[in-house]
């Protein structure tokens, strides 16, 4: 399987070096990147790195103070979306009841000669 990510380097200088690694090398810069992805994934969690267990509690608790929230902005469930599949819809307000209603066009109709 092969999968497609885009980079972009604010850092010009680490981008050149970068290059030039690759170019003395004699190898793409892709296989570079791709052996530098692996040091640190391999590596795990940075020495000295605290890790911390994902606290359902914690989250359950802050879900229900976000609810009382809703609830004291007046805020009911019918206010929040059923479904959160159309991400493009809640965030721009497109819903599809619109999308299903055609679009007037800003001209006028012509009869079609396709000769």
């Amino acid at each position: 399987m092969s999968a497609r990510l885009t980079v972009v380097l604010d850092d010009e200088d680490l981008y050149r070096r970068l290059k030039v690694k690759a170019a003395l090398d004699g190898i793409p810069m892709k296989e570079l990147i791709e052996r530098g992805l692996r040091l640190v994934v391999d590596a795990g969690a940075a020495p000295g790195a605290e890790t911390k267990a994902f606290d359902w509690d914690e989250y359950q608790a802050m879900l229900e103070r976000l609810e009382e929230q809703d609830r004291a902005l007046g805020l009911g469930d019918e206010a929040q979306p059923e479904d959160l599949s159309d991400i493009k819809g809640h965030l721009y307000g497109y819903r599809d009841a619109d999308r299903a209603r055609p679009h007037i066009a800003a001209e006028e109709s012509a009869p079609y000669d396709a000769r």
